[in-house]
């Protein structure tokens, strides 16, 4: 009787034994890793790892188990926090049939450490930094050296302040020094900006220097010219000598003085040089007050630079007697315009005509006048006077008023005198 019992129990541990082996529900080892092998977008989202997985709950019927689990998942130095349900059916064993994941606006985003230097570096292309001497928009590739000096990470306030060292190199300049970048956390770290660049300087590779003595300068100078004058003079002498009053003024080396460098700029990371200078220019009649800007662009070189130029009249020499040439109608011969006064812009003298062939219908004449010039334009407008030798025989036409323009580079004077004669003098 006592052997039968033994056996009975024996029999009823045994089953008790294998019951439980069969019934054995998954416990946080097995979640974890069939959840590692579980395909769910959610649950690793680009790529993420899981790192812990908690049971907090579970329910279960005759044939299914679901586990009520908060899972931390890694990626980048992010911690991403998630609800998930791992649902189990029964067959021969358990097995996780389906997953369920809260949706990514509740899941809990932590970073685990501060910004990487990898991150940095590509966050700064795009961003313009000031210098102390200029801006500096870092483009791609311009990066050259990067280290991080000091990093302070606050994770708990999910902020981080960075103090790189940098190097940059530009096609023309380098810039070297150190730079504060900032970022704040919301579901990743976000750049804030460089909030200090002030100790970075930059300067120009020594062999990419342009040539900015006078020397050099006045070569550029001395192949331009500028221009003085208005495009339309409004004296009805347009039509009859030129076009306008804009004159092409040459500067040669030997009619400049007083030159001087003002000011030397640079920008674009010094790819744009800008040179300002200030010269005198002293033509035979005329002497102007000149400012020039140089401008060079660097691509592959330096380019021949852009100028611009800005001339003042400083002084007119137009006193004394001019003398030339007359042509009217069925009449030519030799004309003098003897300016005797200047004053300011007011002008007085006499004029005198000799034609090549006298007759009683063309006789030589001189008259008085008196008017002014205009010193933007280089015209005078001269009103006739008394006459001073007059003709036997006179014509309305014979004594007018003279309209003169003054052509700085030709040294001459042109203009309309007595029967509207055009005229060409020099002194």
């Amino acid at each position: 009787m006592k052997k039968i019992l033994g056996k009975i129990i024996l029999l009823t541990v045994c089953m008790a034994f294998m019951l439980s082996g069969c019934s054995s529900k998954p416990d946080e080892k097995k979640v974890t890793e069939d959840l590692k092998s579980f395909d769910n977008e959610n649950l690793k989202s680009g790529g993420e790892k899981i790192d812990s997985v908690k049971i907090d709950n579970s329910e279960s019927n005759d044939d299914s188990y679901t586990l009520y689990c908060t899972v931390k998942t890694e990626k980048n130095d992010i911690s991403y926090e998630k609800q998930v349900n791992a649902i189990y059916k029964k067959s021969k064993e358990w097995e996780l049939a389906n997953v369920q994941v809260n949706i990514n606006s509740e899941w809990k985003i932590t970073p685990l450490k501060g910004v990487s230097k990898k991150v940095i570096e590509s966050d700064l292309v795009g961003e313009v930094i000031k210098l102390k001497n200029e801006e500096w928009e870092i483009e791609k590739g311009e990066i050259s050296d990067l280290s991080i000096s000091k990093q302070e990470t606050d994770l708990k306030n999910k902020r981080d302040k960075i103090t790189v060292d940098i190097t940059l190199d530009g096609a023309v300049e380098k810039a070297k020094g150190s730079i504060i970048v900032e970022y704040s956390f919301d579901k990743e770290w976000n750049f804030k900006g460089v909030t200090n660049a002030s100790n970075v300087t930059s300067e120009v590779k020594e062999d990419k220097k342009l040539d900015t003595s006078e020397k050099s300068i006045l070569s550029y100078i001395t192949k331009q010219s500028f221009q003085y004058g208005n495009k339309s003079n409004g004296s009805g002498l347009v039509s009859l000598i030129s076009d306008s009053t804009v004159q092409e003024i040459p500067m040669t080396e030997s009619e400049i003085s007083n030159f001087k460098i003002k000011e030397q700029s640079s920008g674009a990371k010094g790819t744009i040089q800008t040179v300002k200078c200030s010269a005198t220019l002293t033509k035979k009649y005329a002497t102007f007050s000149v400012e020039m800007e140089l401008t060079f662009t660097y691509s592959s070189g330096w380019n021949e630079p852009s100028i611009e130029t800005n001339a003042k009249l400083e002084n007119l020499d137009i006193t004394g007697e001019w003398t030339g040439n007359y042509t009217a109608a069925g009449s030519s011969g030799t004309v003098s315009l003897n300016i005797s006064e200047v004053n300011g812009d007011e002008v007085s003298g006499s004029y005198s005509y000799t034609p090549d062939r006298i007759d009683k219908y063309t006789q030589p004449g001189s008259y008085s006048f008196s008017g002014t010039i205009d010193k933007e334009t280089l015209m005078l407008n001269l009103k006739a006077g008394e006459w001073i030798s007059k003709p036997e025989r006179v014509l309305s036409t014979d004594k007018v008023n003279i309209r003169a323009f003054i052509k700085i580079n030709d040294e001459i004077m042109e203009g309309i005198g007595h029967g509207s004669a055009t005229f060409k003098v020099s002194k």
